[in-house]
């Protein structure tokens, strides 16, 4: 059989599995999972702190690079994230008691923002994770909005930058 039972289920399990089937089928190495399995894949097990290294053997250069602009992008999100305003309670509609819940949602995933960004720190320097707010900026509005010079200064702020 081509799968590993005993192994833990994670992403390497995956994608190991995945590319001893193509194997299989093909009957050659070949590189790369067809576009279902990539979406699959990237949609639910890459995040911001996913390590590609395992990865690369069992994609094609292709979906390797579609791989790191995924990340890229995870890790622009959660900037974006953790630099937004905190939330205020009269923002959001319905009953009292619907409010606060809805309140209480958006500030505990604010402060998972904040705390996921802190642990991103250890890896991604302030000078790339700046970058990643440009680039975003530069692809969305073509310039800098008001909004960017908010979030860059938050992004110190979390960063620890003077």
């Amino acid at each position: 059989s081509i799968y590993d039972t005993t192994a833990p289920r994670s992403t390497e399990t995956f994608l190991s599995t995945a590319g001893r089937l193509v194997e299989k089928v093909t009957g050659s190495e070949s590189k790369g999972l067809s576009a279902e399995e990539m979406e699959k894949w990237l949609s639910s097990k890459v995040g911001w702190d996913f390590d590609l290294t395992n990865a690369k053997k069992f994609l094609s250069p292709e979906q390797l690079k579609e791989a790191e602009a995924h990340v890229e992008e995870r890790k622009q999100a959660l900037i974006l994230r953790a630099t937004m305003a905190d939330p205020v309670i009269t923002d959001f509609k319905g009953e009292v008691g619907q409010r606060a819940e809805a309140y209480q949602r958006a500030f505990a995933k604010r402060v998972k923002s904040k705390k996921d960004l802190r642990e991103m720190s250890k890896t991604v320097p302030y000078e790339e994770a700046l970058q990643l707010l440009e680039d975003y900026y530069k692809k969305k509005y073509k310039h800098f909005t008001p909004g960017f010079y908010t979030k860059r200064t938050a992004l110190k702020e979390l960063y620890g930058v003077r």
